[in-house]
């Protein structure tokens, strides 16, 4: 994820089932620890969805780990967990590319400039 992402957005949805039938069956989802790097990322609690809660900076933290744990609502309470990881991109974090190579290929053709495009994109 890029560093420089409004907060609410959207990481991953996390999607877990249940064979139980009824109100045991159903299944809410939380963040091991309630919030998980200190607010930064929150979870939906009925769909699953992880998201940014807090600005990220790469500055302070170049990835995160998040467990979403899954709970049913069964007695006892039954869980499953997964480790969601999140890599947070600098905002000039973007390859490079040769300016000049460019200029002379497409003075060779159109051809070459379209296999220079695939490489790198």
């Amino acid at each position: 994820m890029k560093e420089d992402i409004s907060p609410q957005t959207s990481i991953v949805q996390v999607s877990a089932a249940d064979g139980d039938f009824g109100l045991n069956g159903l299944i809410r989802y939380t963040l091991e620890g309630g919030s998980s790097a200190n607010g930064t990322f929150l979870v939906d609690a009925s769909l699953g969805i992880v998201r940014t809660n807090l600005p990220l900076d790469r500055e302070l933290y170049a990835s995160y780990e998040v467990i979403v744990v899954a709970v049913d609502r069964g007695t006892p309470p039954m869980s499953a967990s997964v480790t969601v990881s999140v890599k947070v991109l600098g905002m000039l974090s973007y390859y490079p590319y040769i300016v000049e190579l460019w200029k002379q290929l497409w003075k060779i053709g159109r051809i070459y400039k379209f296999i220079l495009w695939l490489v790198f994109n």
